[in-house]
């Protein structure tokens, strides 16, 4: 499947996700005096994939990357809890889910890679918000069935994004 071309790209990266835990996490964003400050907390992983971990939620980031099908700066959603996918399990497909993404209902493919579960918007509109809302650099959640509400500070995507764009163009 084409669809899962972007997913086999993060195989490399997700051994790389750690599992710590943070004691600000559990507060609501509002309460949290490390967002005062607001810096990019985007990790570089390798030349072409960027984390986020979600401000209220360990082991749930986003993956910035170039999409190898459409050669466009993607935004997916990695699970690194095991929760669905066995340790060291691979899958081809989890089925589509459906998530609110700042109020917006958005469909998700799933597939598990290494044990982590890797989502990305299942269509050409749902990838396109995803990307958008991240590169405004406001914070924002999405509603997820197993967990209430994770929030995202995407800042410093706008870098990320045209790091990105840089090394697709030198490919």
């Amino acid at each position: 499947m084409k669809k899962l071309a972007l997913l086999i790209t993060l195989i490399l990266i997700i051994g790389g996700c750690s599992q710590k835990e943070s004691d600000t996490t559990s507060k609501p964003v509002s309460e949290r005096s490390d967002l005062k400050n607001r810096s990019t907390k985007w990790v570089k992983m390798n030349s072409s994939t960027y984390l986020l971990e979600a401000i209220n939620a360990s082991h749930i980031y986003l993956v910035g990357s170039i999409d190898s099908n459409t050669q466009k700066v993607s935004v997916s959603v990695l699970k690194a809890t095991n929760e669905i996918c066995k340790e060291n399990g691979t899958s081809s497909d989890l089925g589509i889910t459906t998530y609110t993404v700042s109020d917006r209902l958005i469909r998700f493919q799933g597939i598990c890679i290494n044990g982590n579960q890797v989502e990305v918007p299942n269509n050409e509109e749902g990838k396109k918000y995803l990307v958008d809302i991240t590169e405004t650099g406001e914070i924002f959640s999405i509603e997820m069935e197993s967990v209430k509400q994770i929030t995202f500070d995407p800042i410093g995507f706008g870098l990320v994004s045209s790091k990105l764009e840089n090394l697709k163009n030198a490919l």
